[in-house]
């Protein structure tokens, strides 16, 4: 079902019930769930709301947040600007503000990678990384050449031999450095391979879990519970447990997976379909390109220019 009809230069998913959208004259506003357009079409650039305000560019390119009725709560004064995180603080140019506006965290940093579960990759002038707290403090020392965000309570890095495991939020190392190749920690799991290039999932815990009984390497990690995986002509899913829930029917996936129960696939004919978790076609997709986006809602594109739709299953 059409909410936003196709005839915006660009449009991002909803969140917290405002959908970012640009224009022909290339400004960017916000429509609500019913397509009304609630803030007009006047910012330069624009984020999607989060914690209740919207990052937002004017002319100027000067970067300031406003909120869902479109007033100015934090001025426009910063050359470079992120959304707020879950923690309540946003990015900006020389550290991290809360929602009053206030610099909070300076930026004594070589680089700042914004927070994850409630800590934030910092790099110091040597390159070493390193977490810091929401106050700003170091909470695990920058001692490492390479570090990932946290998932799942859980960040990777790489030993001194080049082999990857992961650190706790207390910067213990929970699961030691024995892999060759390693992925971040989604839906409890994370991809593995090891010196034999075998491929599998291990817990939280480091026990693998899920051997693999596939071809190819997953194209997408678990997500609702599911992830990609090939047996070298066609693509289906596991689930958490390593069952082949969806058969090798699909000749492509979209890398992002699944989403809120659904998952974009292509046939044999390279005809585009919305399935749902048991397999099922809910969609076959008469646009140009589909991207699956929270709450049951998917960004469609045709000739070029972009809308939303609400998924409501055919069957």
């Amino acid at each position: 079902r059409e909410i936003v009809p196709c005839r915006f230069e660009e449009v991002k998913g909803f969140s917290e019930g405002l959908a970012a959208v640009k224009d022909e004259h290339y400004k960017w506003g916000f429509v609500d769930k019913n397509g009304h357009m609630v803030i007009p079409c006047q910012w330069k650039y624009a984020n999607s709301f989060s914690g209740g305000l919207a990052c937002v560019a004017n002319t100027d390119g000067m970067y300031g947040y406003i909120d869902r009725q479109g007033r100015t709560v934090i001025p426009f004064k910063w050359r470079q600007a992120a959304s707020f995180s879950p923690e309540g603080l946003a990015s900006v140019k020389g550290g991290f503000i809360d929602k009053t506006g206030r610099l909070v965290i300076n930026d004594r940093w070589e680089s700042m990678f914004g927070f994850s579960e409630g800590l934030c990759r910092v790099a110091d002038e040597h390159g070493k990384m390193g977490f810091i707290d929401t106050s700003g403090h170091l909470v695990i020392p920058c001692e490492y050449s390479f570090l990932g965000d946290f998932h799942c309570g859980r960040a990777l890095f790489q030993g001194e031999t080049f082999l990857k495991g992961y650190i706790d939020k207390t910067g213990r190392v929970a699961i030691a450095c024995q892999w060759e190749e390693a992925g971040d920690f989604q839906d409890g799991l994370a991809i593995v391979e090891d010196k034999e290039g075998e491929l599998g999932f291990i817990d939280t815990s480091g026990d693998v879990v899920i051997l693999r009984h596939w071809n190819e390497e997953p194209s997408s990690d678990f997500s609702d519970g599911l992830a990609c995986v090939g047996d070298g002509d066609n693509y289906g899913f596991i689930d958490t447990r390593g069952k082949l829930v969806i058969p090798y029917v699909w000749n492509d996936v979209d890398e992002e997976g699944f989403r809120d129960g659904f998952a974009v696939v292509y046939d044999e004919d390279e005809n585009c379909w919305i399935i749902d978790r048991n397999g099922n076609r809910v969609v076959e997709s008469k646009w140009d390109s589909v991207r699956i986006q929270p709450g049951g809602y998917a960004i469609v594109k045709d000739d070029d220019l972009s809308g939303i739709i609400k998924i409501v299953p055919e069957y």
